[in-house]
């Protein structure tokens, strides 16, 4: 059909030509018109059947020559089209770019850089390409043949957000700072390791890469864009770095104490120390080398141990109206650890390889040089308890516990600690035991009398006022600690370590406490010297509740005891909760309001039996 109608026209034209040169040419050009008008009529239904043919057949096709990308979907039905693109881009998906740096490399999948295809959206389009071109294209392009390639975009969609948190993770993986040589000790021998550039990741630039390759679906490889840097030190630098490492673990540190006690440092430890990092000096990069100050302070922590010791106040005595030194003061010393590791740095790297350690003394608060400024002029409380039953053991117990004690001083301000006071408490002090039990046990035990004192203490402390910190009451509301007419509830109890009694100083000036045992009355007597800050004390009866008989008796076993000798070791008490409500006034204004709480157990009578198997037996 095509072929015959160009053999037409041309005929057509031949004639037309000839027809120019005869006389009568143009009406016979007019008969000529007339008798062609039926073939180009021909001609148009032959178009317009071709065009209808060819629009019915591809109404749910797509046009032959369409190409996805570089997939051919030409004449596939919108469905088959999603299927095939779906099915050829699967594997693009799970790696649609590759990025490159040095060896290393990364492969997202579309996921993870934020990209989406959308094969519906992508589908429309290649049905509609083609679809508005004029119809004699359409219809030449079919009947003549001419198929090339109609290339429509896949319709894809990058979340440029997602697609840089990804890309940051890697540059915080390529980001680092030039790489500088350091100095390692191996075996004693110096060694420089390390060295290399810096690398900075140029996200925009990276970024911008990969969306390219993106939207042309390429699947060569991204390189990472970075910036790079290269180490400042140079190797002269290294070698002087290197030389003066050699001479710092060359021989080992002496360190000297005051009292010419000596540490050493041993090359060993210098060797394990060894540390070194760049260093801007005047401009230019040095390799510093030095020894670790962490190590270093460490191990003068270990020797502030044989150094360091606390001051001690003085003891001081009222007597008449005067004061005197008991015992005096002594000055604390403190090892300076910032300026000894100084000193060891700089004779690391000297010649001198002795370092006297840098050692401060300490003054006492209270010393004999200040007596006049503490402030202690007068009586300002007193507590009393008394002793009589106690065993040999117990008394001698209370005198070195008193003896402790006395002349201790407060100074204003300041927190009064039973335990800190007192010191150690042990035989090899001078304590004796005492004996214990639970109806079970023989044995010797906690050294009895020391809460007698530190009973005595604290009732000074509380008819003065003072704020109690920490009270703790004995188990029991035994008979040494109501006599002398005292209530229950103004005990106390420390176990060193373990429980403390600990009041503050709130006058405005020191507290002597000063504690004195008779032994003909069996008391104990604390008196509080210092200034009589002026505030009155109302300490309440006790309020008793819960009372608790005991029940039975109970017997221990003493082996200092005759056989089949028994004694009365502790008179039973009735358990109950006591408490005590204090109250410190200044005028009318009340500066303290308070309760001393004690809850005591049951205690039945409790004998001392002879053991059959003592020395005295």
């Amino acid at each position: 059909m095509e072929k015959i109608l160009a053999r037409e026209i041309e005929s057509w034209r031949e004639e037309a030509s000839e027809l120019r040169n005869y006389p009568h040419g143009r009406s016979f050009l007019l008969r000529l018109i007339r008798a062609a008008l039926p073939v180009l009529a021909v001609f148009v239904v032959v178009l317009l059947g071709s065009a209808f043919l060819i629009t019915r057949a591809y109404s749910d096709r797509i046009y032959p020559q369409v190409v996805v990308g570089n997939i051919a979907v030409g004449s596939l039905t919108q469905d088959d089209a999603k299927e095939k693109l779906e099915s050829s881009l699967e594997d693009y998906l799970n790696n649609p770019v590759v990025l490159t740096f040095g060896q290393l490399q990364w492969h997202p999948a579309a996921e993870d850089i934020g990209l989406t295809i959308d094969v519906e959206a992508t589908v429309n389009r290649a049905m509609r390409a083609g679809r508005e071109d004029p119809v004699i294209l359409v219809i030449a392009r079919t009947l003549v043949g001419q198929q090339s390639p109609e290339v429509v975009p896949i319709v894809m969609r990058i979340d440029e957000s997602r697609l840089s948190s990804y890309l940051s993770d890697i540059g915080r993986q390529i980001n680092r700072d030039p790489l500088n040589p350091s100095i390692q000790v191996s075996e004693g021998n110096i060694q420089i390791e390390g060295g290399g550039a810096g690398y900075t990741f140029l996200q925009p630039e990276t970024e911008s890469k990969v969306l390219t390759s993106l939207r042309k679906m390429s699947k060569g490889p991204v390189s990472i864009a970075v910036y790079t840097t290269a180490g400042t030190i140079s190797s002269q630098e290294v070698s002087k770095a290197e030389s003066l490492a050699k001479s710092m673990i060359s021989s080992p540190i002496t360190l000297v104490g005051d009292n010419q006690q000596k540490w050493q440092i041993t090359t060993d430890k210098l060797q394990d120390w060894l540390r070194s990092k760049p260093v801007k000096v005047k401009g230019n990069t040095e390799l510093d080398v030095y020894l670790d100050p962490v190590e270093l302070e460490n191990y003068l922590d270990s020797v502030a141990k044989d150094i360091n010791s606390e001051p001690v106040n003085a003891r001081l005595r009222w007597d008449n109206g005067h004061l005197s030194v008991l015992a005096p003061g002594k000055l604390g010393r403190r090892l300076d650890i910032d300026r000894a590791i100084g000193l060891i740095q700089e004779a690391a790297k000297s010649n001198s390889r002795q370092v006297q350690l840098p050692i401060s003394r300490i003054s006492p608060s209270v010393s004999e040089n200040n007596i006049a400024s503490l402030g202690i002029k007068e009586l300002i409380a007193s507590g009393v308890s008394g002793f009589r039953g106690s065993r040999p053991e117990r008394i001698d117990n209370i005198k070195k516990a008193a003896q402790a004690i006395n002349g201790y001083v407060i100074p204003a301000g300041s927190d009064f600690s039973f335990a800190e006071a007192i010191g150690k408490i042990s035989e090899s002090a001078g304590y004796k035991p005492e004996l214990v039990g639970d109806n079970r046990l023989e044995l010797q035990g906690w050294p009895g009398g020391i809460n007698q004192v530190a009973t005595t203490v604290f009732r000074a402390a509380l008819y003065a006022g003072l704020p109690i910190l920490e009270r703790h009451s004995m188990p029991y509301r035994l008979d040494f600690y109501q006599q002398e007419n005292q209530q229950p509830g103004t005990d106390a109890m420390v176990l060193v370590p373990g429980t403390d009694l600990r009041f503050t100083n709130s006058t405005p000036a020191a507290i002597l406490i000063q504690v004195s045992v008779s032994e003909q009355d069996q008391t104990v007597q604390v008196n509080l010297y210092g200034t009589d800050p002026g505030w009155s004390v109302d300490v309440k009866p006790p309020i008793i509740e819960n009372v608790v008989q005991p029940i039975g008796d109970i017997y221990w076993t003493d082996p200092t005891l005759e056989s089949g000798k028994t004694e009365t070791y502790l008179y039973a008490s009735a358990g109950a909760d006591v408490v005590i409500e204090r109250t410190v006034r200044k005028g009318t204004e009340v500066i303290l309001d308070d309760n001393i709480t004690s809850s005591y157990d049951p205690l039945p009578t409790v004998f001392a039996v002879g053991s059959a198997n003592s020395d005295n037996g």
